[in-house]
């Protein structure tokens, strides 16, 4: 758990990457797990008018590669704020690549119950939560992509008017997005605009049981 409590930073950017990376390779029956973090941040200020605070899960530059029967999941992680203000925007990114993701060969690229929640909130410029934005997304042979159960919860959220946009989305590419070879997507998701209920642990989908 990290905990941020009674901060203040007026110029410099708010980052809190779980994990960042140039690439990722992910092979040979190998599981990569970014599981149960918490994110505590509280009676705060990010006063940057320029940068956003971001506190995406992972963050890569380069390619994401899952082959081999292998799996990625990022699952169980909460992000709390509460009693916060972000002048320059706000960004909650679960993956974030600016590369592209590429699953095959009986693997699977999990993201699961994943929870964000905004309370007594302020928020300038953007704000933004994405599942999963990406170059290119690319499934081939009986690779999988499951977006499930993650969560985005506000409570007493003023969103102040300025040059930014607001939204959330479950997946965004600037270039392709493929699915065959016996490939499955899966995307069943919470998106409210009210608090959010109690989630509930789930297992990774493994792509060799899915019919």
């Amino acid at each position: 758990e990290y905990v941020v409590d009674n901060f203040t930073t007026a110029s410099a950017q708010f980052i809190m990457y779980t994990l960042q990376v140039t690439s990722l390779s992910v092979m040979d029956e190998s599981i990569v797990n970014i599981t149960d973090t918490t994110h505590d941040v509280k009676n705060s200020m990010m006063a940057s008018a320029t940068f956003p605070a971001n506190t995406t899960l992972f963050y890569s530059t380069l390619p994401v590669i899952v082959n081999s029967t292998s799996q990625f999941i990022i699952a169980n992680n909460q992000r709390k704020h509460n009693n916060v203000t972000y002048s320059g925007g706000f960004t909650w990114n679960i993956v974030e690549a600016w590369g592209s993701i590429n699953v095959g060969v009986n693997s699977s690229f999990n993201i699961l119950s994943n929870e964000l929640n905004l309370t007594d909130a302020t928020l300038v410029q953007d704000d933004t939560w994405q599942a999963v934005r990406a170059s290119d997304v690319i499934l081939t042979d009986l690779g999988a992509l499951n977006v499930s159960n993650n969560v985005m919860g506000m409570t007493n959220v003023q969103h102040v008017s300025g040059n930014g946009d607001r939204y959330a989305t479950l997946l965004e590419t600037t270039a392709d997005f493929n699915v065959g070879g016996g490939s499955v997507v899966a995307f069943d998701n919470y998106l409210p605009a009210a608090t959010p209920p109690t989630l509930e642990h789930t297992t990774p989908l493994a792509p060799q049981s899915i019919h």
